[in-house]
């Protein structure tokens, strides 16, 4: 199936009461393209998300502004192993201005796998625990996208195990606690995050939030980018890398650190990680 607008003017608005999603993809090879999706949040109480993608492969979602459901703007796979393989999204605009207090950008479940995901906006979503990008899925790429304003950017490895996610060229900007976090529970390993860019995370509270702030298991994880760390009218600091215990193994951190005043940028308590950061303090 393939659905095609004339671009944003094209406008699908969820109707008063649906309660669910606009688009439910079950079909394998689905395209939609050009057009804006309006959640009608307020007039719609239930489980809804923009697109949810369920057991079914190689879809591609191109040039959309989707905002305002109760959930996900898309939802790709479940939290079982029914293959959800091999899909694209990319030149979306995924949230709004008016600062989303429910659902997150983009979920990628357990069992979407070899997504691609790459020259997207992620934006203002802004509730308690919600993100740009939830990543619970292994082995899919993401590059050159714009994390911004959200509560999170990406929360990794929330509800599943999560190994292979390689991620080249995003931009993590203005966050409002950790830009990426991950929660204990499950391993997140085997991961790249290179030609990075973290700038002016944590403006949330009188707290300390960092760029990467992980908990539990994080092992085989290679970092490349560049930190800048303003102050928020000099309440509190960003630090860079943070893991929370002892469990990070084999990881490293290269980069530049800019614009800092905490006295370990970098903190691992783990073993056999290793740092190389070109620092100015420009505090």
């Amino acid at each position: 199936m393939i659905t095609r607008g004339s671009g944003w003017d094209t406008i699908l608005t969820l109707a008063n009461g649906v309660n669910s999603h606009m688009f439910y993809v079950t079909a394998s090879g689905t395209e939609i393209h050009d057009l804006r999706m309006v959640g009608n949040n307020a007039n719609n109480a239930a489980t809804s998300h923009g697109i949810y993608v369920y057991r079914s492969s190689s879809h591609r979602f191109v040039n959309l502004k989707i905002y305002d459901f109760q959930n996900d703007d898309i939802h790709i796979g479940e939290d079982t192993w029914q293959p959800c393989l091999g899909g694209k999204i990319t030149r979306c605009y995924l949230g709004d201005t008016t600062n989303k207090t429910t659902g997150n950008g983009v979920y990628v479940d357990y069992s979407a796998t070899d997504w691609e995901i790459w020259a997207n906006v992620m934006a203002e979503h802004e509730g308690a625990g919600m993100a740009g990008m939830v990543m619970d899925g292994s082995n899919n790429n993401t590059w050159s996208n714009h994390f911004w304003g959200n509560y999170y950017h990406v929360v990794v490895a929330p509800a599943n195990h999560v190994n292979g996610w390689i991620s080249h060229g995003d931009k993590y900007m203005d966050g409002k606690r950790h830009a990426i976090y991950k929660p204990t529970g499950y391993w997140w390993k085997n991961s790249a995050i290179t030609s990075a860019q973290f700038w002016w995370n944590g403006q949330d509270t009188a707290d300390t939030y960092d760029s990467i702030y992980t908990v539990g298991d994080v092992r085989c994880i290679e970092v490349q980018a560049n930190f800048r760390g303003e102050t928020d009218g000099g309440v509190h600091i960003t630090r860079f890398i943070w893991n929370a215990d002892a469990n990070v193994d084999q990881c490293r951190v290269t980069g530049i650190v800019e614009g800092y005043n905490e006295v370990a940028p970098v903190v691992f308590a783990g073993i056999g990680c290793d740092q190389d950061l070109i620092i100015f303090d420009c505090s």
